[in-house]
């Protein structure tokens, strides 16, 4: 509630006091009006309006305890000066309350289309209530709380990024060990094959000190045993 000296601010505007009147939802009280927001004057006057010529479009309730809304379109185009969805984004922000559901529990009849709102300051023959209809105040924002939050967000994208590029060194680094096991594969076959050719085959000892699989037992074999024995050793590629 807005407290407003009315008198001085219309000398101040040059204006005649005694041939003007405060608006509709000022409350006069000795020589100072008490200026209430105006909307759910407005709001209280508008269905009032409805009420008695258009309540098919909008109406109050049968006990007047609230209102309903019942031609959106219609409301919009003859009675508003906003679209529908601001006037109610409005009726939301001063507590009013949608309560189509709890009637239907009740086993109130709620036609399709219709919508009921309902504030405990808003009701028929009283529109003296309206001045307790009051806008919600908005939350208080917290600047330490909003720069907490942002170098958290700042700090988990960095780590995401970390991760992401550790992945892919990861990915890189076992494709090359999976490279450089085919390729000892390989060689190893080829061993076998060199070994066959040779009139025996040896087993491959992979303990050998210097890291070269060495041959530890020939094979025995009904050819002649040769007077040389040659020895192939595997070598692996360091890891």
């Amino acid at each position: 509630t807005v407290i407003v000296q009315e008198t001085k601010r219309r000398y101040k505007q040059g204006q005649r006091i005694e041939t003007l009147r405060p608006p509709s939802y000022a409350i006069h009280v000795g020589e100072t009006y008490i200026m209430t927001m105006a909307f759910p004057y407005e709001t209280y006057d508008l269905i009032n309006q409805c009420n008695e010529e258009a309540p098919l479009v909008a109406a109050w309730s049968g006990d007047g305890l609230h209102f309903i809304l019942k031609d959106k379109a219609t409301f919009e185009k003859l009675f508003l000066t906003t679209k529908y969805a601001s006037f109610i984004k409005q009726l939301n922000n001063y507590g009013f309350t949608k309560i189509n559901s709890k009637l239907e529990e009740l086993g109130q009849i709620v036609l399709r289309g219709e919508e009921h709102f309902k504030h405990i300051n808003f009701r028929r023959g009283q529109r003296d209530l309206c001045k307790d209809v009051r806008r919600a105040k908005a939350l208080p924002r917290k600047p330490a709380e909003q720069d907490e939050y942002s170098r958290e967000n700042k700090r988990l994208k960095s780590d995401n990024k970390r991760l992401i590029l550790e992945n892919s060194r990861q990915a890189d680094k076992i494709r090359r060990l999976a490279a450089e096991i085919e390729h000892m594969k390989e060689k190893n076959s080829n061993l076998n094959v060199i070994c066959d050719r040779q009139g025996g085959k040896f087993a491959i000892d992979s303990r050998s000190g210097n890291g070269d699989g060495m041959p530890s037992q020939a094979a025995t074999s009904t050819m002649a045993v040769p007077t040389t024995i040659e020895y192939y050793a595997l070598s692996f590629p360091a890891a």
